[in-house]
């Protein structure tokens, strides 16, 4: 073959051989597009966007598509945050016993089950003052379609220092010969002594208290800072979930936040 001939057919190979990179890098980059553009779509679908959402992937009704077919579908609804903040070995062994006994039990989580109620940590006014109290919610549910969030308990009145519970007040056991003469006093002078009147197996009410406070202008709500569903319906566990934000990570949305492990045999 003459040289003439010779660098035509290396060129000829050349171009072939720039063709064959030049297509496989175009289809390297082609399925990296595919995998960005489904990515977002991935990850809107991992989320747990909202509580109704977080139990039906625990009760098993709907799964994530990141679901591990190996594993059960309840380890991805951990906040991995919290897991990572965790002693490794105990929380591996809280996480298998908690989620052998939901199998074991065939417990299902719900917003309407006696054992589940959600917690508002919200801010109010008090005088001079900014007070967390925590409000405590049931869900209650009428006939067949109608449910509602009730009211159920307040705390964190008398630990903010708004109710200060005095020791014992002792009203004289003859007060009664009397008619009662020193209310007058402890109603008007001495109302700070009010809630240790009260007998020593009760404890004051602080949601009524809080009521009370709202209804004179005591107290004037601020806002809602932070919300907590708890669960305690599976035997020998209770755990909460929260909701963190992660846009950009698969573990984002309503999660598990806390877990323990209780005397609950239900």
């Amino acid at each position: 073959m003459g040289r003439k001939a010779w660098r035509h057919v290396c060129h000829l190979n050349t171009k072939t051989l720039d063709m064959r990179i030049l297509i496989a890098i175009l289809s390297v980059l082609m399925t990296a597009i595919n995998i960005l553009a489904e990515t977002p779509d991935i990850l809107f679908e991992s989320h747990v966007k909202s509580v109704e959402e977080f139990i039906a992937r625990f009760n098993g009704d709907e799964s994530s598509p990141l679901t591990d077919t190996t594993r059960s579908p309840i380890y991805s609804l951990f906040d991995f945050n919290y897991v990572n903040e965790q002693n490794t070995d105990s929380i591996t062994d809280l996480a298998n016993d908690f989620i052998n006994s939901v199998k074991t039990s065939g417990a299902r989580i719900s917003l309407i089950d006696p054992c589940t109620h959600i917690e508002a940590e919200c801010v109010f006014d008090f005088d001079d003052r900014q007070c967390n109290i925590t409000l405590v919610f049931v869900m209650q549910e009428f006939g067949s379609n109608y449910r509602r969030l009730a009211l159920s308990d307040a705390y964190g009145i008398v630990s903010s220092g708004v109710l200060e519970i005095k020791p014992m007040y002792p009203i004289s056991p003859i007060e009664h010969e009397l008619h009662f003469m020193s209310l007058d006093d402890l109603f008007t002078n001495k109302k700070e002594y009010l809630a240790s009147t009260m007998p020593t197996d009760r404890e004051v009410d602080q949601l009524s208290y809080l009521i009370a406070c709202i209804h004179c202008g005591k107290a004037i709500y601020n806002s809602c800072q932070n919300v907590t569903v708890k669960f305690s319906n599976i035997p020998g566990f209770e755990f909460s979930i929260k909701e963190k934000i992660n846009p950009k990570s698969f573990n984002s949305g309503w999660l598990i936040s806390d877990l323990k492990r209780s005397t609950s045999t239900i």
